[in-house]
């Protein structure tokens, strides 16, 4: 599931299209975060990611190759949410 950006890195409304697979593309920077669900799991976890190939944030659900990546998990660490961050 995407979600829709607007300013500040806030997530709007949900956009089906996900023409794009996220395993191929580079992270640029990460702008934010929430949570799909109050009890606050991994799977629950939505990042706002701003794709190389992209100019603006887009909402990415949580999912393993995002577990793999360095950016996420600096990203994590700096947000006290290291508990998401696999142990390898």
């Amino acid at each position: 599931m995407c979600f829709i950006s607007i300013g500040l890195g806030m997530l709007l409304q949900p956009n089906t299209d996900e023409a794009h697979n996220e395993a191929y593309r580079g992270i640029k920077e990460i702008v934010g975060h929430k949570f799909a669900n109050p009890r606050k799991f991994k799977s629950d976890l939505l990042l706002n990611i701003l794709w190389d190939d992209e100019k603006a944030p887009i909402g990415t659900s949580w999912n393993k190759s995002l577990g793999e990546e360095e950016t996420v998990h600096k990203y994590l660490n700096s947000n006290y949410m290291a508990r998401f961050i696999p142990k390898s």
